[in-house]
């Protein structure tokens, strides 16, 4: 996890970034799935507050396909979320940050900065 020179801390900030990037991109794919199921919402919304069919406007909507993509991209985001913040903890505690300083910056608990610290060796370990 400490950089113990310059070259393990421009890794470090390698790995961030790109991190980041799969986080940023998760991010994107999430709010074409909230913008998917906000289209359909409003769709049955006018059917139900109208003469229409819900059953014949349900099957035209692939209402079936709707919340298994939410919840997957959901559940990658808060993956990529994840990965993407121990990277940036790793690169703060690298650069000088203390377990109050990452504490404050992330506004996390002592045990969420404990568990960081072991995720990051186990992530470390697994390189």
């Amino acid at each position: 996890m400490a950089a113990t020179n310059d070259g393990d801390l421009a890794h470090l900030r390698r790995d961030a970034a790109v991190d980041l990037r799969s986080d940023v991109d998760a991010l994107h794919a999430l709010e074409e799935e909230l913008t998917r199921h906000g289209a359909v919402s409003e769709t049955m919304i006018r059917t139900l507050t109208s003469a229409g069919s819900l059953v014949e406007t349900l099957e035209t909507v692939d209402s079936n396909g709707i919340r298994p993509a939410l919840t997957a991209a959901i559940r990658k985001f808060e993956r990529s979320r994840h990965r993407a913040r121990l990277q940036l903890i790793a690169v703060a505690m690298a650069e000088g940050a203390t377990d109050r300083d990452v504490r404050h910056l992330w506004n996390i608990s002592n045990e969420m900065v404990r568990r960081a610290k072991r995720e990051l060796t186990s992530l470390d370990d697994a390189d």
